[in-house]
């Protein structure tokens, strides 16, 4: 006869086949589900650049600031299976060496269906916007692009566009140091 250990051994592992059968199944039902934000609207309002050190230490470089008004409706992204959506702001940018930059400038996470209708006015970047040449001086013109991230508890990460700023805009004349 089998030992009790033999026993509890072979029931444990039909129950994890069947739990990853069940994980499997629902990340297939879920691939099909990508949705569009097709009612967004973002506007970017150039401010400064300035000169200046992050922190104590470092050398001096170049900072660049933009302020952005946001609106969009992020519902249709929330299903069943979505955890939570991570929307971040990119600005994309060729520097003067011809390095083609994306920059992401601000985030937000959104967990709930209930949060997901967003109207944001005045907002700064939330990160340092400097590139690593340590100056935007005959840079390209900087364009700016919603993004999202959609996590689901189970299956594959989603990726799409929330919304674009139309046209592109030179980067400010530099202002006095900080």
């Amino acid at each position: 006869m089998f030992s009790t250990y033999q026993r509890i051994s072979t029931v444990s592992a039909f129950l994890t086949s069947c739990a990853m059968v069940l994980v499997a199944l629902i990340s297939i039902v879920s691939l099909p589900a990508a949705t569009d934000v097709s009612t967004s609207s973002l506007v970017v309002t150039p401010q400064k650049v300035l000169q200046g050190k992050r922190g104590n230490y470092g050398r001096e470089q170049e900072f660049a600031f933009f302020k952005f008004d946001y609106s969009a409706d992020l519902q249709p992204l929330f299903d069943w299976n979505t955890k939570q959506v991570f929307l971040y702001l990119v600005a994309d940018y060729t520097n003067f060496q011809g390095v083609h930059n994306e920059v992401v400038i601000w985030d937000r996470i959104v967990r709930r269906k209930e949060d997901a209708r967003l109207r944001i006015s005045g907002q700064n970047n939330k990160y340092p916007f400097k590139d690593y040449s340590r100056k935007f001086s005959n840079s390209s013109d900087v364009g700016f692009t919603m993004r999202y991230n959609l996590m689901p508890h189970v299956g594959l990460l989603k990726y799409g566009d929330a919304g674009t700023h139309e046209g592109r805009f030179m980067f400010p004349a530099k202002s006095a140091s900080t």
